[in-house]
């Protein structure tokens, strides 16, 4: 008999027998360059993170980003599959989003990230979910998501402007990096659409043949064995918080140092402490001017703001930007690696990387991916944009094409 690996709560191989009760989640890289919105220059190819319902077929998260798979990213993910999507709101669909909710099984492979101990504290700690890895050199275990990934790009990503194909054969001598014309949340606001609108709706030979469609089977599933566990309204910045990293660090004259940055705060001079005594700490990776520490007596998390280097520096800063700077000041002096940089070294080393990454912007594809990876502005002067680009296609058109495509597949 065919068994997933052990896990800490254990599980053993079975078919998902209500909405949410198994949900797999996995990264791919996306067959389609996208541009910048600002300067109209592409950038490359983004990496797309989705979570399956397997009981429905239905998609429970959807992430794209250029960050590399990490337990950053299966935060995100985490969190936009969990609360209320707002689709028609944010993204412009017909239909509404309404597959959410908290899964009692999360099936994933052995990706270092899937394997990271933030993530499986997220799963089985604050989710109160089961964690199911899936055996080593058995692909067959993700065969329902390769398919929606094959099945996305045949009816969708293959159809834009500027996708990659999905192979050198049928590129031909198509120019990916030349003909493509959408940014990142634009093509983002299209898979939102073409999940919400289309693949929701659409056939699927492997449900019951009176729910063979995902929407059908999930709201039917909901009737038959009552709605997933979902978090409440009031209740979703507890979720976020918790999801964030943690770490357990002491409180001394220097405040907390992490990832060599101090924060500190007056109010907390009462918890200055030997290094034997610590305290659960969170962040953002997405903005390391601050952290939260939790007080031990009121079990609450207060924000406490970065002191050296200074918080207005750091505003708004990702680790990805921070690290780089790191390196670069490095490499200027080994003694200087030993301690914190000051204010001064910050603002001379940020406007030091992105004169770096300005310089390469506009021929090396590599420095525009890793400016929006880091999120970081940089300042190219173009006199005119690429002709015949179209920054704003319309979605009906865009929809249009994925409906011919999955025609062309049903006939």
């Amino acid at each position: 008999m065919r068994e997933y690996e052990p896990v800490q709560r254990g599980f053993t191989n079975e078919e998902a027998m209500f909405p949410l009760h198994i949900v797999a989640i996995d990264h791919t890289q996306l067959d389609v360059d996208v541009i910048d919105g600002k300067t109209g220059c592409e950038i490359g190819r983004p990496f797309i993170t989705v979570g399956i319902d397997l009981y429905s077929r239905c998609i429970w998260c959807l992430y794209i980003s250029f960050e590399d798979p990490s337990s950053n990213v299966l935060r995100k993910a985490l969190l936009q599959g969990m609360f209320l999507k707002k689709s028609k709101e944010r993204n412009g669909t017909e239909s509404e989003w309404v597959v959410h909710g908290i899964p009692y099984n999360i099936m994933v492979d052995n990706g270092k990230d899937f394997r990271s101990i933030e993530f499986e504290r997220v799963v089985n700690e604050v989710m109160k979910s089961h964690l199911m890895f899936r055996p080593k050199k058995t692909p067959h275990y993700s065969g329902v998501i390769e398919r929606f990934f094959k099945r996305l790009n045949d009816d969708l990503i293959h159809q834009l402007d500027g996708t990659r194909k999905s192979n050198v054969a049928d590129k031909g001598e198509y120019k990916s990096e030349e003909e493509a014309v959408l940014t990142l949340d634009e093509l983002q606001n299209f898979i939102t659409q073409h999940i919400v609108d289309i693949y929701h709706y659409e056939t699927h030979g492997g449900l019951p043949l009176d729910e063979n469609k995902p929407m059908v089977r999930f709201t039917e599933g909901c009737k038959e064995f009552g709605l997933p566990r979902f978090v409440l309204d009031k209740d979703e910045e507890d979720y976020r918080m918790e999801l964030l990293p943690t770490y357990m660090k002491p409180y001394t004259k220097d405040g907390v140092v992490l990832n060599n940055v101090s924060y500190k705060s007056d109010s907390l001079n009462l918890f200055i402490g030997p290094r034997e005594t610590k305290y659960k700490i969170k962040y953002d990776p997405d903005d390391i001017s601050k952290i939260y520490f939790l007080h031990p007596e009121l079990q609450q998390y207060i924000e406490v703001y970065a002191q050296q280097p200074a918080v207005d520096l750091l505003d708004g800063m990702n680790l990805h930007v921070y690290k780089a700077l790191r390196v670069r000041w490095k490499n200027e002096s080994e003694e200087k690696a030993k301690g914190l940089p000051s204010n001064e070294d910050v603002q001379r080393l940020r406007g030091k990387l992105r004169g770096e990454l300005t310089e390469k912007y506009r021929k090396n594809r590599s420095a525009r991916k890793k400016a929006q990876k880091m999120k970081l502005d940089v300042s190219v002067d173009y006199a005119q944009p690429k002709a015949g680009i179209v920054i704003k296609p319309k979605a009906s058109d865009i929809l249009a094409l994925a409906k011919q495509a999955r025609n062309n597949r049903e006939g």
